[in-house]
This record gives C-alpha cells, sequence and structure tokens, in this order.
C-alpha cells in the first residue's frame, strides 16, 4: 500500500465521461450497427411485451386465447397490407 501523500495524482485512465464511448474505441460503421441491432431489438420487446400485458388482462384462458388469435390476424394483415404497397410501389 502506497502511503506517500506527496505524490502527484494520477491522472485518470480514460478521458471520457461515464455513458460516452471511450477514446480511441469509435468502429465507424459497426458501432452504428450495433445501436440499430438495439433499436430494433427495443422496439419488438416493448410491442410483445405490450401484447403480453393486453394478454394478461383478460378475465379467462379462453379469453386469452381469443385475444391472442386476434393479435396474431391484426400482425398478418398488417403485413399483407404493408406487402401490397410495397409491392405497388414497385419495392418488391
Amino acid at each position: 500500500m502506497n502511503t506517500d501523500t506527496t505524490a502527484e495524482p494520477r491522472a485518470a485512465v480514460t478521458e471520457h465521461r461515464p455513458g460516452q464511448w471511450p477514446a480511441g474505441c469509435h468502429r465507424p460503421g459497426r458501432d452504428e450497427a450495433w445501436v440499430r441491432l438495439q433499436a430494433e431489438r427495443a422496439r419488438r420487446e416493448l410491442v410483445l411485451a405490450s401484447i403480453a400485458a393486453d394478454l394478461g388482462e383478460q378475465p379467462s384462458p379462453r379469453a386469452v386465447r381469443v385475444a391472442g388469435r386476434r393479435w396474431c390476424l391484426y400482425v398478418t394483415q398488417l403485413a399483407d397490407d404493408i406487402a401490397t404497397d410495397k409491392q405497388q410501389g414497385g419495392d418488391q
């Protein structure tokens, strides 16, 4: 243990504030891809949590199953509509 009180304080190991990338650690392209991936994952988790909350509010097992099928129908219809729009717009 160093008990020398006259020594100068050591420089910080890194020169970044909490929440910032460490200096020299930025990798253009790769970091942005990681951020996009995490954003997509967060959006998916929020949507699934919302659906799970709705299903959890149902009063009976039968109502849960009916609501689940309704969610599937909504998502399938939405996917069909978006696919049709893309097909008509030439974005196959």
